[in-house]
């Protein structure tokens, strides 16, 4: 997967023509971003159930819903990689509730390197309307805070975190990407809002692309950079990590 990122991020060729006849009709395409929301993981948090007890199950089969406590709570919608990211219990005790969309249950959904060779509609765009169709879906459960919104993701995910356009989200965390690639069309952290970005300082992608800086150079005043020591990509049993999006979450989601 890294090595795919990284040959996406230097590729500097400019922008992506996608062939039309390839293009899903907006009947077609509006029937698989649905079904990413129908196979999302939820993830509720003892603090934020009736019984008091974790909950973790999927949100087309209602599991959890019936539990969650009265009341509109902060919501973190995950954004997975460019393959499914697997965070253990990185999110368990937050006090957030966390919704990820799985952008897999797409028919024919490929990693993203694939997504460029085979000519399909860029992945980036893609995952926005995943990130974009999840908030609208959130604004019509009782149990979501449409106000208390938080837009996470990691690699891909975390890319499609950082050039997300809308306002829906209250705050961003961005694990692992460099903020930017693609021959500057990926540069920088658009929208608004807080932004938490995090990497580890031993990630292949971010020394194969020779800027260990990450996001240091576009998050300007909006929040920090975590750099975690001896980190790799993947740092769901990192501590700081951990540490990091807690304190954070603390001051955007209350």
């Amino acid at each position: 997967m890294l090595k795919r990122l990284g040959l996406i991020a230097r590729n500097l060729a400019g922008s992506i023509v996608v062939a039309a006849a390839l293009a899903p009709s907006p009947a077609a395409a509006q029937d698989a971003v649905a079904l990413t929301w129908a196979r999302a993981k939820i993830y509720v948090p003892a603090s934020l159930t009736k019984d008091r007890r974790d909950c973790s199950g999927y949100v087309g089969r209602g599991d959890c819903l019936g539990k969650i406590a009265p009341g509109r709570h902060p919501v973190v919608v995950f954004l997975h990689g460019s393959l499914p990211t697997q965070t253990g219990r990185f999110w368990n005790g937050l006090g957030v509730i966390v919704v990820a969309p799985d952008s897999f249950a797409r028919p024919g959904r490929v990693s993203g390197e694939n997504a460029y060779r085979e000519a399909k509609w860029p992945f980036v765009q893609m995952r926005i309307e995943e990130a974009r169709f999840a908030a609208a879906q959130l604004a019509g459960q009782p149990w979501a805070d449409p106000s208390r919104l938080i837009l996470a993701g990691h690699s891909e995910g975390g890319i499609t975190a950082a050039l997300y356009p809308g306002s829906e989200y209250r705050a961003r965390i961005i694990f692992s990407w460099t903020c930017r690639g693609w021959g500057g069309q990926w540069d920088g952290i658009r929208g608004s809002g807080p932004v938490l970005a995090l990497h580890g300082d031993a990630d292949p992608l971010f020394h194969r692309l020779g800027q260990g800086r990450g996001c240091v150079d576009h998050i300007g005043g909006r929040g920090p950079v975590v750099v975690i020591p001896g980190g790799r990509h993947h740092l769901w049993n990192m501590p700081l990590a951990r540490q990091s999006v807690a304190a954070f979450l603390a001051q955007v989601a209350r």
